[in-house]
């Protein structure tokens, strides 16, 4: 069945629920619902007059003890049609929902949906943070744009782990923010066994999102995955442009000194037709580098004509967080085939990459008949195959 059934096919079924400053819940276990087994969704906030509300301290799909899935059939939250700043979680102490067992944890959807903040939840795992309960995709935005998952506080964190298909998926117009988070990890950040994602994050015509920061505490942990961060797919006509990657730790615990890897750190994925253009890994500004290490085989791929223009500074790709051990990626740190129009390092402070301790080559080009001004500059050493091949 159709999982995200359009606007019109849910207002033919369900009311369409208008409030402000409502509060779902509380920060104390008295103040808790167990809001699951439902044949539809579990929380519907829906339309422009939808604004301000709270959603805190719930178990939403799982049982009274938040170890067992109960699942909604449909969506644990969803958020749509011009509903705005509404917070699902907080970064206060007990605000954090557990949201588990269903098919999406969390739905945001619609052009006018924006400013809103999910922080400090447990989605897909139980309510010790560290045993799978799952749901399908873990958090989805669909068209909804300006949202904020996680921050840099630590209270902001979400743990999105443990869900059956991606944790993140986005395909939205006009960016959204996801700093801070653990993907992949349990509470701790030390290990994914037994609550890692098939996927990660899944961008599909997703525009101008920001995946972590350059400040204290904004990069993401994103580990344990099929994909680490993958972004194409095979869609007509879903174009993904402007995305940034920056300092955030790719195929590591949240210490970056231990591997904990994807398959593929960051996997691009273009042709003719769903184009995935200008984006941008790492950068030259102080905290925008990412640590892509540990991963199972690239730490970057970038495979298709429809892949261009892509930058890729001042990263750690095949060291711990020090540069100065290996942890390397089991393949290329990175491999291009067929993408045109890479910009891997330059001349100026801050852009140059550590390409190091890897299985495979530093850097690997393949079938690519055009990459004008290709690498600038970049360290490549300690590679067991040749830096560049």
């Amino acid at each position: 069945r159709n999982r995200y059934p359009s606007p019109a096919q849910r207002r033919r079924h369900q009311h369409r629920g208008l409030g402000e400053q409502n509060t779902i819940g509380g920060t104390t276990a008295a103040a808790r619902n167990v809001i699951s087994g439902n044949t539809g969704d579990a929380i519907v906030i829906s339309g422009v007059q939808s604004t301000g509300n709270l959603v805190q301290g719930n178990y939403i799909g799982a049982d009274v003890n938040g170890t067992v899935a109960l699942g909604n059939a449909g969506n644990g939250v969803i958020v749509r049609d011009g509903a705005t700043s509404n917070t699902i979680g907080g970064a206060a102490a007990g605000a954090g929902n557990v949201i588990s067992g269903n098919n999406t944890g969390i739905y945001l959807e619609d052009l006018e949906t924006t400013g809103n903040a999910i922080l400090g939840n447990l989605i897909g795992t139980d309510r010790t943070g560290t045993a799978r309960l799952g749901n399908v995709d873990g958090i989805a935005i669909s068209n909804a744009s300006r949202n904020r998952i996680g921050g840099p506080a630590p209270g902001e964190r979400n743990v999105i782990s443990g869900n059956t298909r991606y944790a993140v998926h986005l395909s939205s117009l006009a960016g959204n923010t996801i700093q801070g988070n653990y993907v992949g990890t349990d509470i701790t950040g030390t290990t994914t066994q037994g609550v890692n994602n098939a996927h990660n994050f899944f961008l599909n015509g997703d525009a101008n999102s920001l995946i972590g920061g350059t400040g204290p505490g904004e990069g993401n942990v994103i580990a344990g995955g099929g994909y680490g961060i993958w972004l194409g797919g095979t869609a007509a006509n879903r174009h993904t442009t402007g995305t940034r990657i920056q300092g955030n730790k790719i195929g590591t615990n949240a210490a970056g000194t231990q591997a904990r890897g994807n398959a593929w750190g960051i996997y691009f994925e273009g042709q003719d037709g769903h184009e995935v253009h200008d984006v941008t890994i790492g950068g030259t500004t102080a905290g925008a580098g990412n640590l892509i290490s540990g991963n199972v085989l690239e730490g970057v791929l970038a495979r298709g004509t429809g892949v261009q223009n892509l930058s890729i500074q001042g990263n750690k790709i095949g060291t711990d967080v020090t540069g100065n051990a290996a942890l390397g990626n089991g393949a290329s740190g990175i491999f291009l085939d067929h993408a045109s129009g890479t910009q891997i390092g330059g001349a100026a402070a801050g852009a140059g990459n550590v390409i190091s301790g890897n299985t495979g080559d530093g850097v690997r080009i393949e079938r690519a008949a055009e990459i004008p001004g290709a690498i600038s500059w970049w360290r490549a050493e300690g590679n067991a195959d040749d830096a560049v091949a």
